[in-house]
């Protein structure tokens, strides 16, 4: 279904949609390459048939994708992150989707004011280049309960940096919004291992969306989920641009896709 916030059609995603076709090929640009979530998108756009070019924007460049399958797809470059829309322009021109998995691993061990800048500003300037590159298609990373008028500092952060991708004005954003992120080691501590071995054994008295997700999973869901819009948009995201425009003086709005657990799991397989 869909819904219209702050004049964005928002779309919730339900079902799914076409497989891709052989034809449907595409460049990709990616920030935040190097984390959980990032790497696992990267290893995803490599191996898949559709994917012809991977662009890895960075603080630095990377040996963690040596060796991978289609690795002879992936360029690298180096940016400042501060002037990301100056440095990176050149390199975004070709390319038909965009995914920013940017984030500060351990907010609470960053001051506030980084925490914006990484999750919120860089996000933002990610979307503006992207856009003004001709990129159709961005997906980011994001939390479960985003909410840019929550209480918690970083709850609200996550919703800042959706708005901020939504404003840049790329013709379709795809939202993540996973809970508790499994990953292979333990990143931080105590605290992390705790989360990771018992919160998943609780899942099932919490609502559906708060449900644990393997990093290697989600970084599926994003590749299949962008391959599948860009095969054939499905009907429902047709109809909310239709309405869209013809409810806006000023063009099209974005068309914003909203994905929890529920939503996403069915690209796993």
């Amino acid at each position: 279904y869909q819904r219209r916030v702050h004049g964005t059609v928002i779309l919730q995603i339900t079902a799914n949609m076409s497989v891709p076709s052989s034809g449907s090929v595409y460049k990709a640009v990616v920030i935040g390459a190097t984390g959980a979530v990032g790497s696992n998108i990267v290893k995803q756009l490599l191996q898949s048939p559709h994917c012809v070019g991977v662009t890895c924007l960075g603080r630095r460049t990377t040996d963690m994708f040596d060796g991978e399958e289609g690795a002879h797809k992936l360029k690298q470059h180096q940016v400042r992150l501060d002037h990301l829309e100056e440095d990176a322009r050149e390199f975004v021109h070709d390319h038909k989707v965009a995914f920013c998995a940017l984030g500060v691993g351990e907010p609470t061990k960053v001051a506030k004011e980084e925490v914006w800048k990484v999750d919120v500003e860089y996000a933002g300037a990610f979307g503006r280049l992207c856009k003004n590159g001709g990129v159709s298609h961005i997906s980011l990373l994001s939390s479960v309960g985003a909410d840019i008028h929550s209480w918690s500092y970083y709850i609200k952060v996550k919703g800042a940096a959706e708005k901020a991708v939504v404003d840049s004005g790329i013709e379709r954003v795809s939202l993540f919004r996973p809970a508790l992120l499994v990953t292979p080691t333990y990143r931080y501590g105590l605290k992390d291992k705790f989360n990771q071995n018992v919160l998943p054994k609780l899942s099932w008295l919490f609502p559906a969306r708060f449900h644990h997700v393997k990093v290697e999973d989600l970084g599926k869901a994003f590749v299949v989920h962008t391959e599948r819009a860009l095969a054939q948009p499905s009907a429902a995201a047709s109809s909310a641009a239709a309405a869209s425009s013809a409810t806006s003086g000023t063009g099209t709005a974005p068309v914003v896709d909203i994905l929890h657990w529920p939503q996403f799991k069915q690209y796993f397989t």
